[in-house]
């Protein structure tokens, strides 16, 4: 994982604009509930798209997580082993985007997750995803500006703190102190 910060302004003249959001699929998997992800593209796939915006947060496939992938890196595999990864890696991105393919051209971006596999050229699957839906790879933590009603005549400003997170944790409150600790480092932060 990464720990890539961006920043990012988005100015839409959209007033009634629909704000998708969607991580942890983990669609390689047989863990990943394929009905209901279905089912939310159905449903995404009824707006009028030109009034949607989506936003991905991690976790797009399972290929390998952060300890799984230092194993890996140590295990001194050849380098055609290295190559066959990719390709799984490749399809599984390239098959995912498909099934999302009404999102292109209307993504705020993808955060990067921490099951992202890392490719022999230097990306990693969440920036090749970013690639494949025609959007900006955005990191492990961005801050996001979202202006609606255009510049001129601005009806209403957004800003949404985005991150996938670094894990759940063992006790309950795990996940919910990750965000209290965002809140405290951006407070107006919507």
């Amino acid at each position: 994982m990464d720990y890539l910060f961006t920043t990012q302004k988005i100015n839409t003249k959209v007033n009634d604009l629909e704000l998708f959001m969607f991580g942890d699929i983990h669609r390689d998997t047989k863990s990943c509930d394929v009905d209901r992800f279905r089912k939310y593209i159905a449903e995404s796939k009824k707006f009028n798209q030109d009034k949607c915006l989506y936003l991905g947060l991690g976790d797009y496939i399972d290929f390998a997580s952060a300890s799984e992938k230092k194993k890996l890196l140590s295990a001194g595999l050849h380098e055609t082993t290295i190559d066959k990864f990719d390709r799984i890696a490749m399809r599984d991105i390239k098959g995912l985007a498909a099934e999302m393919d009404h999102m292109k051209g209307h993504m705020i971006g993808v955060i990067g997750g921490n099951h992202a596999w890392n490719f022999a050229n230097g990306k990693n699957s969440d920036e090749v995803l970013a690639e494949e839906m025609k959007t900006k790879y955005l990191g492990w933590l961005s801050y996001i500006r979202l202006i609606i009603g255009g510049t001129s005549r601005r009806v209403a400003s957004f800003d949404i703190v985005a991150c996938h997170g670094k894990a759940g944790g063992k006790l309950l409150g795990s996940s919910i102190n990750q965000v209290d600790d965002l809140r405290k480092i951006f407070p107006f932060a919507n």
